[in-house]
């Protein structure tokens, strides 16, 4: 019995811990390699560490500019992460994005291009919302 009460213990402990490893919101936290596609530029290494004379009033055209159809699945989240730290800090520019994307969606298009449309809002929102 003792046995029993321990082990559910140290499980009990064990997935408290577990929540502590994270190092913050998996979509803002970790940077995806782009492997040469372009993105949105960047100041520095760190995953919060955006450029500090980026002037964010860009954001949505420079945003929508570097997701076509040709854009990798991986360089896209990039792109939107990036997108979503500068938007935190400037939710105006934020929100013209989220509005540009839900036009995008809106707007459909062929098959693929809905598909990334809705890919693109989804992963944009939630990240987002992580950075915020």
């Amino acid at each position: 019995m003792n046995g029993r009460i321990a082990s559910a213990g140290i499980a009990v402990v064990m997935l408290a811990l577990a929540g502590l490893a994270l190092a913050g919101p998996p979509l803002v936290c970790f940077p995806f390699e782009t492997n040469g596609q372009p993105s949105l530029p960047w100041g520095g290494v760190a995953w919060h560490e955006s450029s500090p004379s980026y002037d964010t009033t860009k954001l949505t055209g420079d945003t929508v500019s570097l997701l076509g159809n040709d854009v990798s699945v991986i360089a896209r989240m990039e792109t939107l992460r990036r997108a979503g730290i500068y938007a935190a800090k400037d939710q105006e520019a934020g929100a013209e994005l989220l509005a540009a994307l839900k036009s995008r969606v809106k707007n459909g298009g062929d098959r693929k291009t809905v598909a990334y449309a809705l890919f693109d809002l989804g992963y944009y929102a939630d990240t987002y919302r992580q950075a915020s």
